[in-house]
């Protein structure tokens, strides 16, 4: 890798820095962008890391290493928007853990006024740049970038009075007992399917009564796939979306992992980065695998295809609009 290569024109990197609201969706504040500029095998999103905090040297590794071979024949920008010291070292790591083929510029962002980091080149990004650059990601028909991350993010945040945990506890231990016989859950699994179809055009608020069923159901990594795959399509996704993030909203932080996942697939599948990137900031569980599948997907710009699901023989017609499964009397302790 050649880390130098030749310096990007200042037009270049003024250009490509009133490109990148549009390129995230969002005005990035506190945060290292990089920008891939090869577009062969295939062309590769803007990279956004927030620094404010910077990440740790765990996190960092842990998002960035699995990207390393899509940018080893790529030749990038950086950008930085602070003025945090720490922000040179989160550039070097960067670099280190994507090892692109080539930097063309490392570029800190003042406001209007531009500088790269070994100061050889200043600048300043003109009214007339941005309008420009505006007008044309207008013309092509995308949105209007939303005026930060932190915006969306807290579009999400918990809404007061949320879930009552102890249902939901006592509803996960039902779900034992009904995915411990097979017809049950197979119909227990059409019919949060069915529910969520039905309420997809009447409204994003689910009754409680519903909602902790469904939050109570996805903690089963079965269910929570097949609800996904049963019920989220590209033409349908806009539609159940906003289901999601309500639900997202209510869950206590300890049953969030699924149900903030889901509500990013549905944003994903809907073509709105920003907004699922802001849902994977609300999944407590850093390790939860479908949130990384999410989030590489998004990094890597993997276009989204609806969720397939192998038939299930065992679910009938009849299935579809029946009552939920009676509560048991007792929970079964089932042991897998």
């Amino acid at each position: 890798m050649d880390p130098t290569g030749p310096a990007m024109p200042p037009e270049g990197i003024e250009t490509y820095a009133a490109a990148v609201p549009h390129l995230l969706g969002y005005h990035p504040d506190q945060a290292l962008v990089v920008i891939p500029l090869t577009r062969a095998p295939r062309p590769l999103p803007a990279l956004a890391l927030p620094l404010d905090p910077p990440p740790g040297p765990e996190q960092l590794a842990r998002r960035l290493r699995p990207l390393a071979p899509a940018y080893a024949r790529q030749e990038v920008l950086l950008y930085t928007f602070s003025d945090r010291p720490e922000s040179a070292a989160v550039a070097r790591d960067v670099i280190a853990h994507l090892a692109p083929r080539r930097v063309l510029a490392d570029v800190v962002i003042d406001g209007n006024d531009w500088t790269t980091r070994d100061h050889s080149a200043i600048g300043q990004i003109s009214d007339g740049t941005r309008t420009r650059v505006a007008a044309e990601y207008a013309f092509a028909g995308r949105p209007m970038p939303a005026n930060s991350l932190t915006e969306i993010t807290t579009s999400f945040d918990d809404t007061s009075p949320g879930l009552p945990p102890a249902e939901i506890d006592n509803l996960v231990r039902q779900m034992l007992t009904v995915t411990a016989d097979p017809a049950a859950a197979a119909e227990e699994r059409r019919w949060l399917a069915t529910t969520l179809r039905d309420h997809a055009d009447a409204g994003p608020t689910l009754p409680d009564p519903i909602a902790a069923r469904v939050v109570a159901a996805t903690q089963d990594v079965l269910v929570r796939d097949y609800l996904i795959s049963d019920t989220l399509t590209l033409d349908n996704a806009t539609k159940h979306a906003p289901i999601w993030k309500d639900l997202t909203r209510r869950t206590p932080e300890q049953y969030r992992s699924p149900i903030a996942s889901a509500a990013a697939m549905a944003y994903w599948l809907s073509h709105d980065t920003p907004t699922a990137r802001a849902a994977l900031n609300h999944v407590p569980d850093p390790d939860y695998r479908l949130a990384q599948i999410i989030s590489q997907s998004l990094d890597l710009g993997v276009r989204p295809a609806t969720p397939q699901l192998e038939p299930d023989p065992s679910l009938g017609r009849s299935a579809e609009h029946r009552t939920p499964p009676a509560r048991p009397a007792t929970a079964v302790d089932l042991r897998w």
